[in-house]
């Protein structure tokens, strides 16, 4: 059985006066919040049909390979988004192009930091790509053990990111080789949140760690979910926010 339907989960970012949607359909919308009324609609032509995604880390049949999971990330006035036939795109004013296949489904959404995007991918790569030309970064990309479902996050020239492989990974952002691993009991497809030096990740284990950033060393663990998390923690004057599976919001 699928975790998703076959028409993704997308999310919507804002910055400015325009708020950017991607659609269940497969298009990207710059829209103006307050008047609804739309700078511009995208949509990619020739995308590729193929599966929708499953827990069991596989494709299933379904109709979902030009479809998007990741929400739209918006660098530098450009748009970046991906779709789960692997492909990545920039938008710039509502004309898209492709700049950047890696023949796998993605899950998650971009980061971009120091001119680079980051993407991870179900092949179980890292991608690291020039934001400008798509082409890959040297010493990219990175080969984590198991499909990469989690969007990274860039801080202080370090991507972090998790994988099904059970894994939370911190890389140096300019050469991928790897600064640590901090292993948990179950896979990561959450985003890392980073506050104060702590990366702050859930885990399908049903668990939620609190990670010293340059050690890898765990600080404290919240064991107290009844089911995954897997959502993106948000931090506010010292508590941290985090959604779980089990129908709850923690506040710890």
């Amino acid at each position: 059985s699928g975790c998703a339907g076959k028409r993704g989960w997308p999310g919507a970012q804002s910055e400015g006066d325009t708020l950017y949607v991607a659609t269940m359909d497969g298009r990207v919308i710059a829209m103006n919040p307050d008047s609804r009324i739309r700078e511009w609609d995208w949509k990619p032509t020739a995308e590729v049909t193929g599966g929708f995604l499953s827990c069991g880390g596989a494709a299933g049949s379904g109709l979902a390979g030009g479809k998007f999971y990741g929400s739209p990330v918006i660098s530098n006035g450009m748009v970046y988004i991906t779709s789960y036939s692997g492909k990545v795109y920039t938008i710039d004013s509502g004309s898209g192009v492709e700049l950047y296949d890696t023949g796998s489904p993605i899950v998650g959404s971009v980061a971009v930091g120091n001119n680079t995007i980051f993407v991870g991918c179900s092949d179980g790569n890292l991608y690291a790509l020039d934001a400008n030309t798509g082409e890959p970064r040297q010493g990219f990309p990175f080969r984590a053990g198991d499909q990469i479902w989690s969007t990274p996050t860039v801080k202080d020239g370090v991507v972090y990111f998790g994988s099904l492989d059970h894994s939370l990974y911190a890389l140096n952002a300019t050469d991928g080789t790897k600064k640590w691993a901090f292993e948990t009991g179950g896979g990561i497809a959450s985003t890392p949140l980073i506050v104060g030096g702590v990366v702050y990740i859930g885990s399908f284990d049903k668990k939620f760690y609190a990670i010293d950033a340059d050690t890898g060393t765990q600080k404290w663990i919240f064991e107290g979910a009844g089911n995954w998390f897997w959502s993106e923690a948000l931090y506010n004057n010292g508590t941290i926010y985090a959604g779980s599976l089990d129908h709850n919001v923690y506040a710890i």
